[in-house]
């Protein structure tokens, strides 16, 4: 009954509209999604979201990863906030190096990924062996591809190094290697020092399956990420057609919750009412 996202409800609504919509389908939705959170600043049960997503029919060019990312970095860039970094990684890149490792549960690898921030490597390695079945190798190599992060595409030779080092093959590794570095060249080229190329970026939701994106504000890292989202190009099918998309999403309350604490802005007025009686 309460939105978890505005992705997954978007994505019913393009299979159930299919045939009234022209696509490349692009919308941007403002709206109210509720989360089972313990409360806590920054972190509440119900919050507003600001999402934009693509989606095609049968295919959804590649540009549009990039074109995401400097939509959010734009959007960003006008609001009266701290310096932000957007993050950017690629589930193909890490899947294809899990499996050259001999990883197949990926989704399990990439869980424990996600966690590094929180619980931090010795716990995450522990994670990967006890939930994974990572070797004691294997789980130090992942650590050691989620510690690689450049502002250019020098990304690509640290990955082909530890990739050698670890006699790791994989297509999905070359496809994922190839995506990112397009994205990270045009995006340090149309908005250098925004984005960031951070392979321990994995995002939790199992339904990304390319490009996954996530905001920090510099200096308020602990806060978590105000906005994140990434490629899915199988979450809205209705058995004879797909449409692959890519979203990203900007966590209203949260980043308001922030720019307010620090007084970057105020209230025009005491209440957020205006009544004429």
């Amino acid at each position: 009954a309460l939105h978890f996202d505005l992705t997954v409800p978007f994505a019913r609504y393009v299979v159930e509209n299919a045939g009234y919509l022209n696509f490349p389908f692009s919308r941007y939705q403002i709206q109210k999604v509720w989360r089972g959170e313990r409360p806590q600043e920054g972190r509440a049960r119900e919050f507003t979201q600001a999402d934009i997503d693509v989606v095609g029919d049968g295919e959804l060019p590649f540009r549009y990863d990039v074109t995401l990312a400097l939509v959010v970095v734009d959007a960003l860039s006008k609001l009266p906030i701290p310096e932000f970094k957007l993050r950017v990684n690629n589930r193909k890149l890490a899947e294809g190096f899990y499996l050259g490792l001999g990883l197949t549960d990926t989704a399990a690898v990439l869980r424990s990924i996600d966690k590094l921030e929180k619980i931090g490597p010795e716990r995450v390695a522990e994670e990967l062996q006890s939930e994974a079945g990572a070797s004691a190798e294997a789980a130090a190599a992942a650590l050691e591809l989620a510690q690689i992060r450049t502002e250019d595409a020098s990304f690509v030779e640290q990955v082909r190094e530890l990739a050698a080092k670890y006699s790791v093959e994989h297509e999905l590794l070359d496809q994922g290697l190839a995506e990112l570095a397009e994205v990270i060249e045009e995006a340090s080229r149309r908005a250098p020092g925004k984005v960031l190329a951070d392979l321990s970026i994995a995002r939790g939701l199992d339904y990304y399956t390319g490009c996954v994106y996530e905001t920090e504000l510099i200096g308020f890292e602990s806060m978590g990420s105000i906005s994140s989202g990434g490629r899915y190009d199988s979450l809205a099918t209705n058995g004879k057609r797909t449409f692959p998309g890519v979203g990203i999403s900007i966590g209203l309350s949260r980043l308001l919750a922030r720019v307010i604490g620090e007084g970057l802005v105020g209230g025009s007025r005491s209440v957020p009412t205006a009544v004429l009686v």
